[in-house]
C-alpha cells in the first residue's frame, strides 16, 4: 500500500490505488465510543476489548466496466461486505465477494479484517467488537444508508440483533442508524450444529462437520462457560430488534447444504416474529453453501441468484435485464 497516509478522527487512510480493474483504499478504523461496545459485545473477564480494524474500500473502475444501472436515491451508499470462514480463517479480499457485488451494482463496498478466532484471546466477542468498531467508524463519516452484505458465518445477524440492543437505550441512539438492507449467502447461525440436514447433507455440501464443529469450539472458547451467550442458537429470538427500523432483508441458500435446516428455521422465526413484510427468502434446489461467489463451474445458478441480489440492493425490478447483461458482460 502507499506510503502517503492522512489521520482523521475516523481512522488512518492511504492514498487510492487502481488494481486489476478496481480502485482501493486502505484505512484503519479506530475505537469507537464506549457505549457502543455494551452487551454482548463485552469480554466478562475483560480481557478480549476492542482495537482497530482494517478496512478496505472497493470501488470499481470506469475507466475498465464503463456505466453501471440508474439507482434511486433510497438505494445504499455502501455495500459493507462481511465475509465468512467459520470466524476462524479468511480475508475479506479473498474469492470474488466484495468485487462482483460492487461490479455488478456500481456500489462502493467496504471491506474489513475482522479479528479470527485462532486463539482464545481472539474468540468472542472479538469479531463482534470489530463489526461494531466498522460500523461506528461509518456512522462516523456520516453515512446514512449502509447494506450489508454477509456470507456463511452469523456475523452480520449478530450484528443486527446487537444494533437493535444498543437502540432500546438512550446514549447513542441519536447517531445510530440502522442499515437499510441485508443480504445472507447461507447464513450459519446455529453453533449448536443440532439440525438434521448438519448430517444429512454432509455429503452432498462443501462444508464438514469437523470443520464447523471445531470452529465453532474455536470462537466460542472464551465464553463458554456462560452458555447462553455463545452456543444459543442466534436464531433463538429477534424480538429485540422489533421496535426498530429493521431492514429488508434477503435470505438465499441451497437445499443440499448442511445448514439448509436451521436457516429455514431462521426464516420461520422471523416469520413468526412479525417480519414476513421485510423478509425475502430464494432457497435454490441443488445448491451447496455459499454458492452465489463460488466459481461458475461450481454452479450453474450463481449468476442469476447474484442478479436477484442486485435488484434487491438496488431498488426494483424493472432493472433485472440491465443487471443480467451488466453480469453476463463482466
Amino acid at each position: 500500500m502507499s506510503t502517503h497516509v492522512a489521520v482523521s478522527a475516523t481512522g488512518i487512510h492511504t492514498l487510492p490505488q487502481k488494481r486489476r480493474g478496481y480502485i482501493f483504499t486502505h484505512e484503519k478504523a479506530l475505537v469507537g465510543k464506549e457505549e457502543w461496545y455494551r452487551g454482548d459485545a463485552t469480554d466478562p473477564e475483560g480481557i478480549i476489548v476492542p482495537e482497530p480494524v482494517d478496512v478496505y474500500w472497493v470501488k470499481p473502475d470506469s475507466d475498465v466496466w464503463g456505466v453501471w444501472p440508474s439507482r434511486s436515491v433510497e438505494s445504499p451508499e455502501v455495500l459493507l461486505v462481511v465475509s465468512g470462514g467459520g470466524y476462524v480463517e479468511g480475508h475479506p479480499l479473498e474469492g470474488s465477494r466484495c468485487y462482483e457485488i460492487t461490479r455488478i451494482t456500481g456500489i462502493t463496498a467496504l471491506a474489513f479484517h475482522y479479528r479470527k478466532a485462532t486463539h482464545i484471546s481472539r474468540a468472542f466477542p472479538a469479531a463482534l467488537q470489530d463489526i461494531i468498531t466498522v460500523y461506528h467508524y461509518l456512522m462516523s463519516r456520516g453515512i446514512q444508508r449502509v447494506a450489508i452484505v454477509g456470507d456463511s458465518g452469523g456475523l452480520a445477524l449478530a450484528l443486527l440483533q446487537h444494533l437493535g440492543y444498543l437502540a432500546s437505550g438512550s446514549a447513542i441512539t441519536p447517531s445510530l442508524i440502522p442499515p437499510i438492507k441485508m443480504v445472507f449467502y447461507s447464513p450459519w447461525v446455529d453453533l449448536t450444529c443440532s439440525f438434521p440436514s448438519f448430517n444429512n447433507n454432509m455429503t452432498y455440501d462443501l462444508l464438514h462437520p469437523t470443520m464447523l464443529c471445531t470452529a465453532a469450539w474455536g470462537y466460542t472458547a472464551a465464553v463458554r462457560k456462560y452458555a447462553a451467550r455463545s452456543l444459543e442458537p442466534a436464531i433463538a429470538s429477534l424480538k429485540r430488534v422489533a421496535d426498530w427500523a429493521t431492514p429488508e432483508m434477503f435470505i438465499i441458500w441451497g437445499t443440499a447444504e448442511m445448514l439448509d435446516d436451521e436457516i429455514q428455521s431462521l426464516c420461520e422465526n422471523l416469520v413468526k416474529g412479525g417480519f414476513e413484510h421485510k423478509l425475502r427468502q430464494h432457497r435454490w434446489e441443488d445448491e451447496v453453501h455459499i454458492f452465489p461467489i463460488l466459481p461458475d463451474i461450481l454452479s450453474q445458478n450463481r449468476k442469476e441468484a447474484l442478479a436477484e441480489v442486485a435488484e434487491f440492493l438496488l431498488g426494483g425490478d424493472q432493472q433485472s435485464q440491465a443487471i443480467k447483461a451488466s453480469i453476463d458482460s463482466r
